[in-house]
Formats: structure tokens, sequence, C-alpha cells
């Protein structure tokens, strides 16, 4: 997150309406402080005109053309950080 969107994420208070200006953003936005409800919460929206994206998803870069329309790509375990869903064992009938 660039460092101006970072220090508004952890200053801004409840009531507070956070501009984010055009860019896309692979981050996860967690405010540090809480809104109390729907009618009293922290906002987060793009400056006028200007287009935000915010995904929260990494960028995978090394993929592989295996031919046609098959793409592959090998993530290492830590990638997951401690969860990775993809390692637990499946059992059942």
């Amino acid at each position: 997150m660039k460092e101006v969107e970072l220090k508004a994420a952890e200053t801004a208070e409840t009531g507070d309406t956070v501009i984010v200006h055009s860019g896309e953003y692979r981050e996860w936005v967690k405010p540090a402080h809480s809104g109390y409800s729907n009618l009293s919460r922290i906002t987060f929206e793009a400056a006028k005109g200007e287009q935000v994206v915010i995904k929260g998803s990494e960028r995978i870069q090394n993929w592989e053309d295996i031919g046609g329309t098959v793409w592959k790509t090998i993530l290492p375990n830590s990638f997951f950080g401690a969860y990775n869903l993809y390692k637990q064992l499946i059992t059942g009938d």
C-alpha cells in the first residue's frame, strides 16, 4: 500500500472518509480503528474522477505456457503462510 494510504488506514477514526487516488492496490485494508455501526464507520472512496481497484490478491508472474490455453505455475507452501488449504488431508467416504 502506498505510504499515504497506509497512514490513513492507521489513523482514520470512526466517521472519517479516506480518499484513495488512482491505482491498483493488492493489499488487505484493515483500519486500526473500527466503526460503531453502518451509520458511523470509516469509509474509503476513490478520488473524484479516479479509478481505484482494491484486490487484496498477490500478483503471480512466473506462469509457464504448457500449450494451447493451458498455463502452469508452482507456488511454494510458504506462499500461503501458516494456513495452506491445499495441504490439508481430505478424508471421508
